[in-house]
């Protein structure tokens, strides 16, 4: 059984019939039914259903099972194939939670895959708990949260400081400074940002739970999109989503404490860490907006 034979049978099924298999293969016809007869003779049964005079091929029943060992075996083969490349490549694997890789990272990814062409970047979405685990199970190079905890085994670094803001639908008339109390909860769409941020809410709003609860900044760019609301977010949330929607910007009197986002490194730091920490400052130096605690 060779890969050509299998990516000819797999060829078949999704053209349809022999013919179409063939000129998608760049071969004959005869040359493709040697093939498929090959592997039927070494595996000990028919994959396809022989009729004169048709055109479309039917498979047997032993046919449809074996589509998706087919399929299973064609992926195994050409991820054994792609083992020299991982091998002869760099991989650093980055965990963050939504709003940091949304708002904050993609500028600062830029900026470290342009400079490391050789290395290969994985991005994961995460919350905080998650993100703990994948760094304490090697499973992360290191991860970016604004929720930091205590692990024995995890190094937690203060990366940057940032404000909140309120965002808000311009027809709610907000004026550029606003206190809490001149913000109606009906109107709100809630996300979590800090414990430091929800104590704040808690004491303003005294409610039990907000009318709206959104868990990403994709959500919530989309229903501030759709009017007669506001959100409290981070400023490089408010920047992200202010280039997709037009919102107003207003600074609370009385804001939340500054989000602090923490990055999670190992006790013993690779190079690459240090590499992007040099371009989080490169990316974010001389700007107002965003403290870099760095």
């Amino acid at each position: 059984m060779t890969r050509t034979e299998l990516e000819s049978f797999l060829a078949v099924v999704q053209a349809g019939s022999l013919s179409a298999a063939a000129r998608s293969l760049y071969i004959t016809q005869p040359a493709l039914s040697r093939r498929i007869q090959s592997l039927e003779q070494e595996l000990g049964y028919p994959l396809l259903q022989r009729s004169p005079g048709v055109r479309k091929t039917t498979l047997t029943p032993q046919g449809e099972q074996f589509v998706s060992l087919a399929t299973k075996w064609m992926g195994i083969w050409n991820e054994a194939q792609e083992i020299p490349a991982r091998l002869s490549r760099k991989s650093y694997t980055i965990a963050s939670n939504d709003s940091i890789g949304a708002c904050f990272l993609p500028p600062v990814l830029h900026l470290l895959i342009r400079k490391n062409p050789d290395v290969d970047i994985r991005l994961l979405s995460l919350h905080s708990v998650e993100a703990y685990l994948y760094m304490e199970r090697g499973l992360a190079d290191i991860a970016f949260i604004s929720d930091a905890r205590y692990s024995k085994d995890i190094d937690t670094v203060n990366l940057t400081g940032e404000k909140f803001v309120v965002l808000s639908d311009a027809n709610l008339n907000l004026s550029a400074e606003v206190s809490a109390a001149e913000l109606d909860p009906a109107k709100e769409i809630y996300m979590e940002w800090t414990p430091g941020f929800d104590r704040w809410h808690r004491y303003w709003f005294r409610t039990p739970r907000p009318h709206v609860q959104v868990d990403s900044t994709s959500f919530l760019s989309y229903l501030l999109s759709q009017g007669m609301c506001w959100a409290v977010v981070p400023l490089s949330v408010a920047d992200f989503i202010r280039r997709h929607v037009p919102l107003t910007c207003s600074r609370l009197i009385q804001p939340p404490p500054d989000r602090v986002c923490c990055c999670l490194t190992k006790p013993q730091r690779q190079p690459m860490d240090e590499l992007l920490f040099d371009c989080i400052r490169e990316t974010y130096r001389g700007q107002d907006r965003i403290q870099i605690l760095l």
